[in-house]
């Protein structure tokens, strides 16, 4: 194919590049690259968990997304295989050098592209890995047409190189959004950890940090909670969070309920990584986020100043009462008399117009905890930015 020369395999080169530093481009520029190949069909996926999470496919390969998927094929793809032990890592080849005419026609998964799909040749490279796992570049021909040739898979062999490249640069960026995520959370006071795709826990910020081994551990590179009656909970939770697809769109959170020993019940909410175009072969599948319900934060002593003016001896009040300390014992610690507990109490009430106690402790909760880190200045911020480290 004479006209796949330098400028064809330039264009190449640069659309893998401008895909890694802006991830949602990769479908278009697959679809370039198909074009470019006069293939009918171009995917990168990971090798053996292949799953659709851990794909991205040109824009004219749904019927065979969609077959690959809903076969099972992703986890029973022979091609990659025989691909690595043929061929190895960077070196690329077509079906042929795969597989012998026999088994294009008879082996399951070569069979059902043949016959189900139409697609017979293929080419492609194994480029690189990630996260432990084979990246498979692939492309593939209708049957009616003709097999790929020297020229194209002399440009897949060129481009190798700048498609592992280009994947480890897309493959940081998804970790470093989610590594966000977690520092985001850890200064909304949140315990939370990141999952791989092999239900390994990758990442964990301080407060995460702070409930090893008293609700949950990792052992052998799973994660279990400590409690027995809470781990069948946990794993349960695990198991929705990986069951669920990632198509565009929302994904609502799964939770479980963890028992704990003489503590009120652990929360954890399993949050899918929406795996959109903008997300793909990133190490990340979930989010576990747990809520301490024995935890207590005060609201923010700036915020109820400006809010509603209270002094700060009515913050104290107020953050007394929140707590769900008696007024006399307001009193005692901080060396006042009932009756001016009561002024302070009633003055807290007025300013913020809560016109019974369970008001006032209710607009406390509401107040405390996602901009509590501004109370305690940078040291928090460097804190948990280090633990993304």
């Amino acid at each position: 194919m004479s006209r796949l020369q330098s400028s064809e395999l330039a264009e190449a080169v640069d659309l893998v590049y401008e895909a890694a530093l802006r991830p949602e481009l990769w479908p278009f520029a697959l679809t370039q690259i198909s074009e470019i190949l006069g293939s009918d069909s171009v995917g990168i996926f990971a090798y053996p968990n292949g799953a659709a999470e851990w794909a991205v496919w040109s824009e004219r390969s749904l019927e065979l997304i969609d077959w690959f998927v809903r076969g099972g094929w992703h986890l029973n793809n022979p091609r990659p295989q025989r691909a690595i032990r043929v061929l190895g890592q960077m070196r690329a080849g077509t079906e042929s050098d795969l597989f012998t005419p026999w088994e294009l026609e008879h082996i399951a998964f070569n069979a059902s592209m043949r016959h189900e799909l139409g697609y017979l040749w293929d080419a492609g490279v194994i480029a690189g890995e990630i996260n432990g796992e084979a990246v498979v570049f692939a492309t593939q021909r209708f049957r009616t047409r003709e097999r790929f040739g020297r020229d194209e898979v002399a440009a897949i062999q060129a481009l190798g190189p700048h498609l592992a490249r280009a994947i480890q640069i897309t493959a940081r960026i998804g970790l470093h959004k989610a590594q966000g995520m977690l520092g985001a959370l850890e200064l909304m006071g949140c315990a939370a950890l990141l999952i791989d795709y092999a239900g390994r826990p990758i990442r964990l910020n301080t407060k995460a940090e702070q409930l090893l081994d008293r609700a949950f551990s990792i052992s052998g590179g799973k994660l279990r909670a400590t409690h027995p009656a809470a781990d069948p909970r946990l794993q349960q939770l695990l198991r929705e969070v990986y069951a669920r697809p990632s198509p565009i769109g929302t994904q609502v959170p799964v939770s479980a309920v963890l028992p704990r020993t003489r503590q009120r019940p652990l929360v954890v909410y399993g949050v899918p990584i929406v795996r959109t175009a903008q997300e793909v072969l990133q190490k990340v599948k979930a989010i576990l986020v747990f809520v301490d319900p024995d935890e207590h934060r005060d609201p923010v002593d700036i915020v109820l100043q400006q809010a509603f003016g209270l002094t700060a001896a009515e913050i104290r009040i107020a953050k007394g009462i929140a707590r769900g300390e008696d007024l006399k014992d307001i009193a005692e610690q901080h060396g006042i008399s009932i009756g001016t507990a009561r002024a302070q109490l009633k003055s807290v009430m007025a300013k913020s117009e809560t016109h019974r106690q369970s008001e006032l402790v209710s607009l406390m909760m509401r107040l405390s905890g996602p901009m509590n880190f501004v109370e305690n200045g940078t040291g928090r911020l460097q804190r948990a930015n280090s633990s993304l480290r």
